[in-house]
């Protein structure tokens, strides 16, 4: 293995910058957690869920179904056919 460069010069070549990286010590890092929910916030959080599902379905797929949905006029067949026959 190669020696580390000198402070202040530039590294040679690839394996230099990799030992360089490689050289400083891995601290591990305290791990701190959030402090725990409390029942309240558990129950805002269901509920706001809820009602934005509640939402989508009840006012959001009616209005996107009818907003999607063909219109089919009622064609005048007695007409139609009173003129295909010469009438």
């Amino acid at each position: 293995m190669s020696e580390l460069p000198p402070p202040g010069r530039p590294p040679a070549n690839i394996s230099e910058i990799v030992l360089q990286s490689s050289a400083k010590p891995v601290v591990a890092a305290a791990s701190k957690h959030p402090p725990p929910e409390s029942k309240e916030s558990i129950r805002i959080r269901q509920l706001v869920i809820l009602s934005f599902w509640a939402i989508v379905v009840f006012l959001g797929l009616p209005i996107w179904y009818c907003t999607t949905s063909v219109y089919r006029a009622q064609l005048p067949l007695r007409e139609m056919e009173d003129w295909a026959e010469g009438k």
